[in-house]
């Protein structure tokens, strides 16, 4: 029936209309499949007493859930209610926050909370205006513990994603002190809250999260997601890796069935969505709401694998995180996609993959766009500026940069990093450190340590390069702890290239980490930094003398830097194979942009067939292309183009 026909039907009571009402909701049915008994029952609720707490007589009684009390007109515009009301704004006779309001009837308390379902349900579905505007109906503080808390939470997350976010963690461990009674669903604050940490940088302010997160005694699978970060942000990188890979094992065995929150932005039912449980019982919450998950709905829905998959990029697992996003990818809601996308665009970023991730950066700031979230759009659009400033490409990075929100946290992080790119490929290199520097204080938790950490082979660059290494010293401690600590193999090259570039110039020291980070490229993913180090080596290798092998290290550099469009990087390696005595050019240099396309493809292994197939194209114009390949090359087989080409 429809909502509005039921309040109208609501402002009529008394015995003798039964009869007329009973007509009247028959008639809205549809005549096809009326139901005599359904018929009977609904004017029942529509004229039978009404609930305990509602003045007699009150029209409300029995209404359905959806639909706000015709004596509140939908706004709580009564005595007592959250606002509305001639006395709203007024705050001498407030009770403190968590109390229920004396004056507020059970039916205007049930209005407040259809209020916060309508406000996250918007927000669920990406309408960020009308989450808004539809919770600022709310005052917390005149509202019962339990629906102030769940303000709090929703307040919390969309100040984060589409207002001010240094107000989100203000507003989320005031949730987690409502919430206080609450284990499971104080867990959930606490976790929000640490999230929203992680954006804003500052990451000092973790140690309150994990405090409250150990006084609530917090256990399972979001305790080790909360400690493991808290780990990471006090340097106690063996115990946050370990830790957070228990995180990220958690999520491999769950089920995305569900995010296992409410629309209104609380914690709601996590196995009984569809998600098994992993780690222990489902906490009942008070007064008859759903069940909370506590550690048993960890593994259950999107949520909970965008969690994991930050936990598997804190771990240096990069495909971990691929992985994790994927799966959430078919359950995510709308809210959820630019955070998605961030993700995933970061893993790629780490593997080299800056066409991948500049698409997946496209695609999150659209998303963020049409979901309202403006903050997460500044988070997209710096990292397109980031990829941009890789390849060299100057007007497009300050375009980009120029389109930001003014956005603290992430984006202001990046887009310094961006900009100290461009100025170490102009050769400002003290400008560069600056820059980087200035990014974060590893040692004090202030700043955005998270990015700082990804910059720190760019920051140690910059700094020798400006004959001030000791600006880098704290931070390259910090990287080369984690980046042992996760083992991967691309974490450690560049921890062994940094040390390279700071030990004596033309020393055997110098020599052996340059060859120890190629060593470990070559099972890492990242053939940019393998070329950036190739880059680094010849330099040096020139500097002692040996021009021969200079010119094998920055040659290959240069076809990478080609492949990848890294356009100031092969700027430099061409002036550097002057300086060797060598040519200058690419080898792939000659093909045209689709040629090279084509070449790519063949050195993988596809057929003719197989390119056309993927490019659109007829196996006969490959079959033009790739002969015209070979004659540029001057080489006659797909296994010299192969070698080549790789």
């Amino acid at each position: 029936m429809d909502d509005a026909l039921t309040v109208q039907i609501s402002r009529v009571s008394g015995p003798e209309l039964r009869d007329a009402l009973a007509a009247l909701v028959a008639t809205a049915l549809d005549h096809s499949r009326r139901d005599p008994q359904a018929v009977s029952a609904l004017t029942a609720r529509l004229t039978g007493p009404p609930p305990t707490g509602c003045p007699a007589g009150d029209p409300a009684a029995g209404r359905p859930r959806d639909v706000p009390s015709p004596s509140c007109r939908g706004d709580v515009s009564c005595a007592g209610c959250p606002t509305g009301g001639p006395d709203a704004g007024r705050r001498s006779d407030v009770p403190p926050a968590g109390q229920a309001c004396g004056a507020m009837s059970a039916d205007c308390a049930w209005d407040a909370e259809q209020i916060l379902v309508r406000a996250g349900r918007a927000w669920s579905s990406g309408d960020a205006t009308r989450a808004i505007e539809t919770l600022r109906r709310l005052d917390p503080a005149m509202l019962p513990r339990e629906t102030a808390a769940g303000v709090r939470l929703l307040a919390g997350e969309i100040a984060l994603r589409a207002a001010e976010p240094g107000d989100a963690v203000t507003s989320l461990l005031e949730a987690a002190d409502l919430l206080a009674d609450s284990p499971a669903e104080e867990a959930e604050a606490l976790l929000r809250a640490g999230e929203a940490i992680c954006f804003l940088g500052d990451h000092y302010r973790y140690a309150d999260v994990t405090r409250r997160a150990a006084r609530c005694g917090l256990a399972g699978t979001p305790a080790a997601w909360i400690e493991g970060f808290g780990a990471l942000f006090d340097g106690r990188y063996p115990q946050a890796v370990a830790t957070l890979r228990r995180v990220v094992a958690a999520a491999d065995l769950g089920s995305p069935a569900s995010d296992g929150l409410a629309s209104d932005g609380r914690a709601s039912d996590g196995p009984a969505a569809g998600g098994p449980a992993v780690d222990g019982p489902v906490t009942g919450s008070p007064a008859g709401r759903p069940s909370a998950p506590g550690p048993a709905a960890w593994g259950t829905g999107a949520i909970t694998l965008l969690r994991a998959s930050a936990a598997a990029l804190a771990c240096g697992d990069d495909a971990a995180a691929l992985r994790l996003v994927t799966r959430a990818e078919g359950v995510a809601e709308a809210r959820l996609v630019p955070r998605m996308m961030e993700l995933k665009g970061s893993a790629e970023l780490w593997r080299g993959a800056h066409d991948a991730a500049e698409s997946i950066a496209l695609a999150g700031a659209r998303a963020a766009v049409d979901a309202g979230q403006p903050n997460e759009a500044d988070n997209h659009l710096a990292m397109l500026a980031l990829l941009a400033a890789l390849r060299g490409d100057r007007a497009a990075c300050r375009w980009r940069l120029a389109q930001l929100h003014g956005c603290p946290g992430r984006p202001r992080a990046l887009g310094r990093w961006a900009l100290a790119l461009l100025d170490l490929q102009a050769g400002r290199p003290q400008e560069a450190a600056a820059r980087l520097a200035g990014i974060a204080d590893v040692r004090s938790g202030r700043g955005h340590v998270l990015v700082q950490m990804m910059a720190v082979p760019d920051l140690v660059e910059a700094a020798v390069l400006a004959g001030d290494p000791g600006v880098a010293t704290a931070a390259l401690t910090a990287f080369d702890r984690w980046a042992a600590s996760t083992g991967e193999p691309l974490r450690r090259a560049l921890s062994a290239r940094c040390h390279a570039l700071l030990a004596r110039r033309g020393s055997a020291e110098a020599d052996a980490g340059f060859r120890e980070a190629l060593r470990l490229h070559l099972a890492g993913e990242s053939e940019f930094a393998r070329a950036r180090t190739q880059l680094l080596f010849g330099r040096d290798l020139r500097r002692r003398r040996r021009p021969g092998q200079a010119r094998e290290q920055v040659g290959a550099a240069l076809d990478t830097f080609v492949r990848c469009g890294a356009r100031a990087w092969a700027e430099q390696a061409r002036a550097e194979l002057r300086v060797c005595g060598g040519d200058a050019r690419s080898v792939t240099e000659p093909l045209t942009a689709q040629q090279l396309q084509i070449a790519r493809l063949v050195a993988d292994g596809a057929t003719n067939r197989e390119v056309a197939a993927r490019l659109f194209l007829s196996t006969r114009t490959v079959d033009h292309h790739m002969r015209n390949i070979f004659h540029r090359l001057g080489i006659s087989s797909r296994v010299a183009l192969a070698k080549m080409i790789t």
